[in-house]
């Protein structure tokens, strides 16, 4: 027999409930808990699955998983697209568009990289910015391009030695070796040579 009540419903104690439809809006004051077997799911939304999750208040919003727990995030409803995990790490399933500045300590890229700007300016900076060729042969770094003290740096990492020093300040280059040129060599002014054979 059902039961219809055309006012308020006061109710000081518990009140259990198997099954609820609000139409209108449903304020806490308090906690809102969700239990049950299989995790408790909370679906919000119209048929079309177009809700939205919002907070307003004075504290920092929280979303927090159990201890030990991942937080997932899916669409399209079983498509997983970013795993927060127990530790902190994030994994994102597809692809990461960053319109804004983008601080890392430490990244490590197993694919290609596309550098698309209007001058497709690469900046490195550090007391001794390099960048490192590893051959997948030898499983070492290879060759290292360095900046340094004003001054430019080939060097052979597999065997330390300067393959070729460019001082910006003298705009002097120095090789460690011999030099092999195989066409003609044109020299503005005066070129100086140690030993010639």
């Amino acid at each position: 027999v059902g039961v219809s009540i055309p006012q308020d419903l006061d109710v000081n104690g518990h009140t259990e409930l198997d099954n609820v439809n609000i139409v209108g809006v449903t304020t806490h004051n308090g906690q809102a808990k969700f239990y049950g077997n299989g995790g408790a799911p909370l679906i919000w939304g119209d048929t079309g699955y177009s809700g939205h999750l919002s907070f307003d208040g004075s504290n920092n919003a929280v979303i927090r998983a159990a201890s030990g727990k991942a937080l997932i995030f899916q669409t399209n409803h079983v498509n997983t697209r970013m795993t927060i995990g127990s530790q902190g790490n994030v994994s994102i399933n597809n692809d990461l568009d960053v319109d804004g500045h983008t601080n890392l300590d430490n990244v490590s890229i197993a694919g290609v990289t596309t550098i698309t700007n209007t001058y497709g300016y690469l900046y490195l900076e550090g007391l001794a910015p390099s960048v490192f060729f590893k051959d997948t042969s030898s499983g070492t770094p290879t060759f290292r391009l360095m900046g340094e003290a004003g001054s430019f740096y080939v060097q052979n990492t597999t065997n330390p030695s300067n393959s070729l020093i460019i001082n910006t300040s003298t705009k002097q280059a120095t090789f460690g070796g011999s030099v092999d040129v195989d066409d003609f060599v044109d020299v503005g002014s005066n070129i100086q040579l140690g030993n010639a054979g």
